[in-house]
């Protein structure tokens, strides 16, 4: 994986979360929180997310 995809798929995870297809979004975001687990803007984006899902 090259240094930016992280980014991408966590900008990907919460498109989808605000699309509201939040399940796919939060699972993105879970996803990509394996990859970089120190990350704090994926924390906070899964945070976030938590008011949208139903």
């Amino acid at each position: 994986m090259r240094p930016k995809d992280d980014e991408v798929l966590r900008n990907l995870g919460w498109m989808r979360c605000m699309k509201g297809e939040v399940e796919k979004g939060r699972e993105t975001l879970q996803r990509v929180l394996k990859i970089d687990p120190e990350n704090a803007l994926i924390h906070n984006d899964l945070a976030a997310s938590y008011p949208l899902y139903r």
